[in-house]
């Protein structure tokens, strides 16, 4: 024991050293073999085991006839805050299966597939949140396998990049949304409060419809890079006693006590559990490359 901790205080030591370049290393991958990790669909967050790409998956597959349908989350840490802390380099994706999308009169419907990442503080008068966000693709409303949408940024850019719009504001000539004055795509990134994978595009109406589709393999990383961060708990802590912790009894199979753990496959080559993943975890912590 006494081994494990000084070995533990060396690596923090190092690893105190390396915490720009460990924050900003990272892949967090929710693919509901464990749970929703705070991601939901419609309010439906109760996943299913099997059918996604591969395993678990979350379905929406109840008909009700909706507006359109968001994966979202306000929870997951990895995907909140102050996006900056990743490096000038973010994907973010999902994976998307269209079993149907049909209106009243059974006709499939296309639709856009949309993220959205909003910031609830300090928003414009009579706007609940300011926002970012950008058409991935399109999914066509009639029965398609599992497709990856996806979409690489900076955090750090105070220019909406090419393709992305903004709320919190109206243009009164065309009435289309745009980001709110004052606002920037940077600062609404410092601080994002949820993120929606939708489709409703902003300053669009929509016709009700019925919605059968499953999402899988809800991604935030560094282009790149192939581990997960040493946050393993996304306590927003690191590094940390409690991360090495929660790492070892997680592996052993207990449950994520902050919910949103990252997988055990730290450096997501696909095989887990296994030694390698210890040897790299610990490796990063030091300071070491992935």
């Amino acid at each position: 024991m006494k081994r494990e901790r000084a070995w533990l205080a060396v690596a923090m030591c190092a690893g105190w050293a390396m915490t720009a370049m460990t924050a900003s290393a990272a892949t967090t991958r929710v693919t509901f073999e464990n749970g929703n990790q705070g991601w939901v669909a419609n309010g439906h967050d109760l996943p299913d085991a099997t059918g996604g790409n591969p395993g678990g998956n979350l379905h929406w597959a109840n008909f009700v006839d909706t507006w359109g349908l968001e994966l979202r989350t306000s929870s997951n840490a990895a995907f909140l805050g102050n996006l900056s802390r990743y490096g000038n380099q973010i994907t973010m994706s999902t994976d998307v299966k269209v079993f149907s999308i049909l209106n009243f009169f059974g006709n499939p419907v296309p639709r856009n597939v949309v993220i959205e990442l909003r910031d609830y503080d300090n928003p414009p008068a009579n706007y609940p949140y300011v926002s970012v966000f950008k058409v991935l693709g399109e999914v066509t409303g009639s029965f398609e396998d599992w497709q990856t949408f996806s979409v690489t940024f900076d955090p750090t850019s105070a220019a909406l990049p090419a393709g992305w719009g903004g709320t919190g504001a109206e243009d009164p000539t065309t009435f289309e949304p745009r980001l709110a004055p004052g606002r920037t795509f940077a600062n609404v990134l410092a601080g994002v409060d949820e993120v929606h994978f939708s489709t409703m595009e902003p300053g669009f109406a929509y016709v009700p419809s019925f919605f059968d589709i499953a999402y899988d393999n809800v991604t935030i990383s560094t282009p790149g890079v192939a581990c997960d961060n040493i946050d393993f708990n996304q306590n927003e802590v690191f590094p940390e006693d409690q991360d090495v912790i929660d790492f070892f009894n997680v592996l052993a199979g207990a449950e994520c006590p902050t919910g949103v753990c990252n997988d055990i496959d730290f450096n997501n080559n696909g095989v887990f559990p296994e030694d390698q993943d210890v040897i790299d975890f610990f490796t990063v912590l030091a300071g070491g490359e992935c």
